[in-house]
């Protein structure tokens, strides 16, 4: 819908790359080679299915597992350190703030909280996950 990226042509991708369906690495891995070609141009933010228990639990590690056999969980390490240098959060035109729902707790609590909190909060930080309910 809105065209190929390019240098005119710039997009903020919100997280979430995988763990929607089989396809998870393929997504992840055009990204990426997006973001190679056109470095400027493509920002990719760090979502809730970016986090190793979350991309376990929903499938990403036994997607790599069927896909990649014995390199499978080599990957997912790759991918999740990968995944740890993604920002949380990016500012589009000095104005919007865009962000995923994966923000560390410990910063959504702080009644100081400002963005300079956010371009300070640690790469590796993970949000507080509850486990999904199997009533």
């Amino acid at each position: 819908m809105g065209g190929w990226p390019s240098e005119s042509n710039t997009y903020v991708f919100d997280g979430d790359f995988v763990d929607r369906g089989p396809k998870g690495c393929e997504v992840v891995l055009t990204l990426l080679v997006w973001k190679l070609i056109y470095p400027e141009n493509i920002h990719m933010l760090r979502g809730n299915h970016e986090v190793p228990s979350v991309n376990e639990y929903y499938g990403f590690m036994h997607e790599l597992k069927d896909k990649y056999r014995g390199d499978g969980d080599r990957l997912r390490e790759a991918f999740n350190s990968l995944f740890t240098q993604l920002p949380l959060g990016a500012v589009v035109a000095d104005r919007i703030l865009v962000v995923h729902g994966g923000i560390p707790r410990a910063l959504m609590d702080d009644p100081n909280f400002s963005l300079d909190t956010l371009k300070k909060c640690a790469r590796t930080a993970e949000p507080e996950l509850k486990a999904p309910s199997l009533s």
